[in-house]
């Protein structure tokens, strides 16, 4: 892919199979591992595997004994904000994610769809 110039218009590259849209190429490449299936990156702990390799990375905290984020209704430690922010919802009725396969709304993503909401 040629490489925009500043200035020029903005061009979002979307995935055939689910419709996301993304504002650079590379990451639609990315994310269409997802779709392929294509897993590289093993957690060297417990095996699992990932597209990405910041994923796998983002991943390897929850096997660290370091947890500097505390939610502040329970006092319940996390490795990762992104993972202090799911906790968070679930003491509140912030449930941004629909099912379309169960009619619920979730905290999290639902496994079987991942759609938002």
């Amino acid at each position: 892919m040629p490489r925009r110039k500043r200035g020029d218009p903005v061009i979002l590259y979307r995935c055939k199979v689910c419709g996301r849209q993304f504002r650079y190429y590379s990451q639609l490449e990315a994310h269409q591992k997802h779709h392929a299936g294509i897993r590289p990156y093993a957690c060297h702990v417990c095996g699992q595997q990932f597209a990405l390799e910041c994923s796998r990375d983002k991943h390897l905290t929850v096997h660290s004994a370091e947890r500097p984020l505390m939610c502040d209704t329970c006092g319940q430690r996390f490795s990762h904000i992104s993972y202090l922010k799911s906790h968070q919802r679930t003491h509140v009725r912030d449930r941004p994610y629909a099912c379309p396969v169960e009619p619920q709304i979730y905290t999290l993503k639902c496994s079987r769809c991942f759609t938002a909401g």
